[in-house]
């Protein structure tokens, strides 16, 4: 994942990673699960689900329902790591301020399993 956050936001680096999923959120459309309490920690890890894809692995897009699934857990995932830019707003304008974060992109519940 580090590797992924030198590479910059073409590249990316294939792979499995297996991650604890310590915060589950929901925005965009998306749902994200974080392998930190912090999502802007510079060593968390997020794999970003579509609903469909979070609706075929746990059942339910219910974040409070997802939350309780999944938080705690370990997920096992497939896809690249690549680095993100998240642009702070104001009135829904960048700022200029921004942060990166590592994700894995999910489109499908076959890229990703829940384990203990």
């Amino acid at each position: 994942m580090t590797y992924a956050s030198y590479l910059g936001d073409k590249a990316g680096v294939a792979g499995m990673f297996d991650m604890p999923v310590a915060e589950v959120g929901q925005q965009n459309g998306l749902f994200y699960l974080n392998s930190e309490a912090d999502y802007r920690d510079r060593n968390c890890l997020t794999v970003a689900l579509t609903p469909a894809a979070m609706l075929q692995l746990v059942g339910t897009s219910d974040l409070d329902r997802v939350r309780k699934r999944l938080r705690g857990h370990r997920v096992i995932v497939r896809g690249v790591a690549q680095r993100q830019r998240i642009d702070f707003t104001s009135d829904g304008k960048p700022s200029g301020k921004f942060y990166y974060q590592v994700h894995v992109r999910v489109g499908t519940a076959s890229q990703i399993r829940v384990t203990t």
